[in-house]
């Protein structure tokens, strides 16, 4: 190809024996061939690039509107164990309510309950969230909430169960059944002297019981006193704490030592006929608080059958 005045010319030499042949082409034609196929080769990679982003942006957005679903169904499955709890939480709170009714511990004022779980966080710009965003807001509020009720109540019933283990520590320590099976034949209270006939103070019960009858502790405690008195005879004092004592007298034999631990219901004694006695009986008295109160108030698994006042009693004391 050559270049004459203003055009380029191309010879053609073919391999047969045939004439060479000639062309011309006007110069302008080259330039602009070669634009448009550059043109074209620009247009193609730009359409290329095109296709190639909007097809990762399609990826990109379908992966992102999956991944919105999920959220939005992981947050509705979460809204449902939300209200799931809080079922749950109110039914323990109403169980608390009823175990402070039936043991007698004072309720909590709505206020102090209130107090305890304290409000909801908010933020300030909580109007501006979206609706995605909101509900998020909303179920991690309600998850806080139900987290500081959790919390409010472990540490109530923390408080009760101690409550609960030292009422049981008072009431093992209470005296509450007899300490021999028998019957009442001589009652706590002001009762005539078989001896001197006059009227004074009987500071126990007496129980009857043969010589040799065991005689049981009536709570858990520690023996203080073990020896003889002139009227009581051979006797027993066991201290159950909480400024409570009882006392066993006209015993036959003592089995227990002083400063040794006793259980309800442990045999500390034989009863008998020890002391100032006319028959073989159990003087049983309980003192609260320094005091000699009625036995029979602290005796729950006993009929109790008392003489009349007017017969004689055989197996009496003070």
């Amino acid at each position: 190809m050559a270049r004459i005045k203003g055009k380029f010319h191309i010879m053609v030499i073919p391999p047969s024996t045939d004439g060479v042949r000639q062309y011309s082409i006007p110069q302008w034609v080259v330039p602009t061939v070669l634009g448009g196929i550059a043109l074209m080769f620009i247009l193609t990679l730009t359409s290329v690039s095109v296709a190639i982003h909007n097809s990762s942006h399609s990826a990109a957005l379908a992966a992102k509107i999956q991944e919105n679903q999920a959220l939005h169904e992981q947050l509705a499955d979460l809204g449902t164990d939300v209200e799931s709890l809080r079922d749950q939480v109110t039914a323990l709170e109403d169980a608390e309510q009823r175990v402070r009714t039936v043991f007698g511990f004072p309720e909590i004022d709505p206020a102090e309950r209130a107090l305890g779980i304290g409000g909801s966080v908010l933020l300030t710009d909580q109007t501006e969230l979206g609706g995605f965003d909101a509900a998020t807001f909303s179920t991690e509020t309600d998850v806080d909430r139900l987290v500081r009720r959790c919390e409010f109540e472990r540490e109530n019933f923390d408080g009760m169960y101690t409550a609960l283990v030292e009422r049981k520590e008072q009431l093992d320590h209470t005296p509450s059944i007899s300490p021999i099976p028998s019957h009442l034949v001589r009652g706590f209270g002001m009762k005539p002297d078989p001896w001197t006939g006059k009227t004074r103070l009987h500071a126990g019960v007496d129980l009857s019981g043969q010589v040799g009858t065991p005689v049981r502790a009536t709570a858990d405690g520690r023996v203080i006193v073990t020896g003889s008195q002139a009227r009581l005879g051979r006797m027993v004092t066991i201290d159950h704490g909480y400024n409570v004592k009882t006392r066993y007298g006209h015993l036959s034999k003592i089995l227990v030592k002083k400063g040794q631990r006793v259980k309800r219901g442990d045999v500390i004694a034989l009863s008998g006929r020890s002391g100032t006695v006319t028959g073989p009986h159990l003087h049983y008295e309980v003192h609260v608080n320094g005091r000699k109160v009625n036995p029979m108030k602290y005796i729950l698994d006993f009929d109790p059958w008392e003489t009349d006042d007017t017969q004689t009693v055989a197996s009496s004391d003070f």
